[in-house]
């Protein structure tokens, strides 16, 4: 897998005489044989320009003559499927060397060195699926992690000269990584090459200046000129960090826990890895922006040119968006149009918050965005999708509440079991010093109450949580009849929408057209929920019409 795939049986070379589509089939079975995939979605991953029946004969095709060209011989089946799904099969003598790769790469300093040798080329190099680019580049950032690991470790054994043999692979991994080069010149000096060192940077800096037509960056140039101008023995020079440690990033730090979400948390970190845009869709204060935040920071390692928020709540003018997104970038093309093309090297994760207001101008701006540069991916939060091109929404529900407690046994147990009400329980840990757990099972039914009317929604549980302070749970639940009044205070820090659940309505209703907010008002005659034909009739409108 690791450079073009190759299929060995019994110490024979099996001849790839399937069609590319049916090596395509097999790769993407390989890599994800940990879970049975869904027909569906498997035929959207391989044919994403066809519609679902076409998708759906072709995938039948090459699973047909992908079953006929893998060795006949086994008593077992190669694959396994049904009419929902398909798998590799477990049962199925597999070796794969990039689980070769990944496991021995987990142990130490030798245990790299060997993960390095395995790595043979690009992850299924020749296949041209769109499926297949970020799980490659996730194992050429791995690679390029391994390697630093690498130079790190003989630097500091003092062993230069293998140190500066993994800088040069790294290089060769990635031409353009001007840390990479830095940290070569750094080797070169240290062990008393000077003139090799030197010589490094020229060879760079014509190669960048020829195909890219740019020079190395300001602390290449510095570092260029420090050895240049060095005097004595190198061991006196000031040292330097050999490579960046943490890429740079505009986060907010968090100044709460984020336990309710960790399921959320980790399907977004692993969707993120597969797709270059994904978007978080959600009511207002479902926790969209936070989920975003907090996947930034889980992702930042992977990304070594930084993670970027480019805050929209503020922006009122749809020109302004690729503007903002450019100032956030560090761009010095600030014009209403920027072009992206100076981002082209960086590999980066930008996350758009808070779209919903201006959604065609951050839909034109992420067009553009992914187009002009590979290697940045994009998550963005809004109320409704981009509907861009490659773009997987992931619908962020509310938490989960507690069921009715009626005639129920261990009334605590169940409550606390619920992540509405290990919200509300830490929120009013850390705002409220007097605070504690509820003893009494009617306490316990009060908190039930209060999050299930609440709907599960964070923000609405964390500023009730916030009235802790003066007031009981069972009183907050009889309060919630009048639940704008009561769910106010927020954090003088958020963003304004965000301090009360009234402001957070408001914000949601002005961004209606004026005839989608006069259908809005007509539906407050139902006291409960209603239907499609009863939502229709009240807005003198036909079902079909009332849907778009």
């Amino acid at each position: 897998m690791l450079g073009a795939p190759r299929l060995r049986y019994a110490d024979v070379s099996c001849p790839a005489r399937w069609h590319p589509r049916a090596l395509s089939l097999l790769v993407y079975l390989l890599l994800h044989r940990s879970h049975p995939l869904d027909r569906e979605g498997l035929a959207f991953a391989l044919w994403p320009d066809l519609n679902a029946d076409h998708a759906r004969a072709r995938l039948r095709a090459q699973l047909h003559g992908l079953t006929s060209t893998l060795p006949q011989e086994l008593d077992v089946p190669w694959i396994i499927a049904d009419r929902r799904s398909l798998q590799w099969n477990a049962g199925a003598p597999t070796w794969l060397d990039v689980d070769e790769y990944q496991q021995t790469a987990a142990g130490g300093t030798a245990e790299i060195a060997a993960a390095v040798q395995l790595y043979g080329g690009d992850l299924a190099a020749g296949l041209d699926d769109e499926w297949i680019v970020p799980l490659r580049e996730r194992f050429r950032e791995m690679q390029a992690t391994l390697l630093t690991r690498l130079i790190h470790a003989c630097r500091e054994g003092h062993k230069f000269e293998r140190a500066a043999e993994y800088a040069q692979e790294l290089l060769r991994h990635d031409p353009f990584r001007e840390d990479a080069l830095r940290a070569l010149m750094e080797l070169r000096y240290e062990s008393g090459d000077r003139a090799r060192a030197l010589q490094d940077y020229r060879v760079f800096a014509e190669r960048l200046e020829k195909e890219l037509g740019v020079e190395p960056m300001a602390e290449t140039r510095s570092t260029f000129a420090r050895i240049a101008a060095a005097k004595g023995h190198p061991a006196a020079a000031e040292p330097v960090a050999v490579l960046h440690q943490r890429p740079p990033h505009n986060l907010s730090p968090p100044l709460t826990s984020f336990r309710s979400r960790d399921e959320e948390l980790a399907a977004l970190t692993s969707l993120v890895a597969e797709r270059r845009l994904v978007t978080i869709t959600g009511t207002g204060g479902v926790g969209k922006t936070r989920l975003a935040t907090e996947s930034g920071y889980r992702l930042l390692d992977a990304f070594r040119d930084g993670v970027w928020i480019v805050e929209l709540s503020d922006i009122t003018d749809p020109r302004l968006v690729a503007e903002t997104t450019a100032r956030t970038l560090g761009m010095e093309d600030r014009s209403e149009q920027p072009s992206f093309a100076a981002l082209y090297l960086r590999r980066c994760l930008v996350i758009f918050d808070n779209c919903e207001h201006v959604l065609d101008a951050v839909g034109a701006t992420v067009r553009r965005l992914l187009k002009e540069c590979p290697e940045v991916s994009v998550i963005a939060t809004s109320r409704e999708p981009l509907r861009v091109r490659g773009e997987r929404v992931v619908m962020l529900e509310p938490l989960l509440v507690p069921a009715d407690l009626e005639g129920v046994g261990p009334i605590a147990a169940l409550v606390r079991a619920s992540p509405a009400a290990q919200l509300f329980l830490e929120r009013a840990t850390e705002l409220s010093p007097k605070f504690r757990a509820p003893e009494r099972p009617d306490d316990w039914r009060a908190l039930a109450t209060t999050v299930r009317r609440l709907n599960g929604i964070p923000l609405a549980i964390e500023l009730a949580a916030a009235r802790t302070n003066v007031l009981s749970i069972e009183r907050i639940a009889q309060s919630l009849d009048d639940r704008f009044s009561l769910l106010t205070r927020g954090a003088r820090t958020d963003l304004p929408r965000h301090q009360t659940m009234q402001a957070c309505f408001d914000w949601s209703y002005e961004l209606l057209a004026p005839d989608e907010q006069r259908e809005f008002r007509s539906l407050s005659v139902f006291a409960g929920g209603f239907t499609l034909d009863a939502a229709a009739f009240v807005a003198g409108k036909t079902r079909e019409s009332t849907l778009a």
